[in-house]
Order: structure tokens, then C-alpha cells, then sequence
């Protein structure tokens, strides 16, 4: 694509590269990856906005008051985990630098000509995020607070923009995830009009047993 090397990282004279979060947990690069991104962005080369594993990083590796991590270190988040950690399991200052930047990348960005965000644009969540667009330490603390935990519209609001909208599965059918646990709830293509299709092309992973009903949008 014409990028160039340079001092400050990768640029191009024309084009502004646009990144859309996950850049960890995946992949025999991650440390490098998050140099390219963040090399790129700070020196004005490129756009940034924050995915779910950055999220779940900041999480996992945050406690809250009473000493607790926000989130559980059960087997299956730290499987979910493991490359970053091994990764950077001799440079802990550079992945605690990287963990305090992720603070400074925005939920969503709304610009001229294209919306960003990693995985559902929703104008109501937009609305109610408003100039919450960084998840800044304290408001880490909220969102994972009793009050706010799966509660609220804000949390929720958030949840959409960096894991994207799941809906109940029909009464009686279910999906297994890649880990094998068993969910009662499935990313949906959320851009589309649920009410013109079939259960395959609205749901993210097909049940074979609803192939070719339509979506109930009664539910």
C-alpha cells in the first residue's frame, strides 16, 4: 500500500490508515503490532479506536477496591489472554505503558466522511456515551461497579460499541461457542433488517436447526 518507514514509524504522503481494535491476544506479533498502531497514531499517520480485547485487558489487570480484578481470572479469560501475556512476559513496563494507553483510544469516532467504531454503531448508544468517548481509569472502575455492571443503559452503550449486539436464541435451541460452552445468546449482523431475513443471515454462527425460518422480531 505504499507505506514508508520511517523514524516515527510507518506513513504514507496521501492516505491516513484507520485501525479498529483487537490488536492483541492473536498472533505471534503482538508486541509489534502494538508498536506499529500506537507509533502510527501518535504521530498523526493513522486512527485508532478501541476493541473488546483492549477492554478486557484493561480489566483483567485492574483491581477495584476491595483488591478484586475486574475480571475473573478463570481459565477460560486467561486462555483468551495467554498469547499477550506470554508475549510480553519480559517486558512488563512496555505492556503497562500499553495498558495506560489504551485509556487514550476513543470508542467511536465520527468524522466527515466515515463513522469508526470495532464492532456496533447505534446513534442511541452514541447519545448516551457522549463526551465519555476514552475510558479513562475511573470510568473503568463505573462501568464494572455494581451500579453500573449490566445494568444501565451506559454500560450497555459501551458494551455494544467494542463487542457488538447479541440477541436471545429462540427458547430451546442453542449454540457452542470455540471454547465448547454452551450460549443461549449470539452476535447478530445488527446493520441489517432483521425483519427480511432468516435466522442464518441475521445470526453471526448458524444453528442448523433454524436454517431458512425467519427472524421473530416479536421476541
Amino acid at each position: 500500500m505504499r507505506y514508508e518507514k520511517n523514524g516515527k514509524g510507518y506513513s504514507h504522503t496521501e492516505r491516513t490508515a484507520v485501525f479498529v481494535g483487537d490488536f492483541i491476544d492473536r498472533g505471534p506479533k503482538i508486541r509489534e503490532t502494538l508498536k506499529i498502531v500506537r507509533d502510527m497514531t501518535e504521530n498523526g499517520k493513522a486512527l485508532a479506536v478501541m476493541g473488546n480485547h483492549e477492554y478486557n485487558a484493561m480489566c483483567y489487570n485492574t483491581k477495584n477496591e476491595k483488591g478484586e480484578y475486574l475480571r475473573k481470572r478463570s481459565d477460560n479469560n486467561i486462555n483468551q489472554h495467554l498469547a499477550t501475556l506470554n508475549q510480553f512476559a519480559d517486558y512488563k513496563t512496555e505492556w503497562k505503558s500499553y495498558l495506560e494507553w489504551f485509556h487514550t483510544l476513543p470508542l467511536y469516532l465520527d468524522l466527515d466522511e466515515i463513522r469508526i467504531v470495532h464492532a456496533c454503531w447505534d446513534n442511541d448508544n452514541i447519545e448516551i456515551l457522549g463526551d465519555r468517548n476514552t475510558i479513562s481509569p475511573d470510568f473503568l472502575q463505573e462501568l464494572n461497579s455494581k451500579k453500573h455492571c449490566k445494568s444501565s443503559s451506559l454500560f450497555w452503550a459501551t458494551d455494544e460499541c467494542i463487542k457488538g449486539r447479541e440477541e436471545k436464541i429462540p427458547e430451546g435451541y442453542k449454540f457452542y461457542d470455540k471454547h465448547g460452552k454452551a450460549r443461549d445468546e449470539m452476535r447478530v449482523r445488527w446493520y441489517l433488517n432483521m425483519s427480511e431475513l432468516n435466522y442464518e443471515d441475521f445470526y453471526m454462527e448458524e444453528i442448523a436447526e433454524l436454517r431458512g425460518k425467519k427472524v421473530d422480531t416479536k421476541v
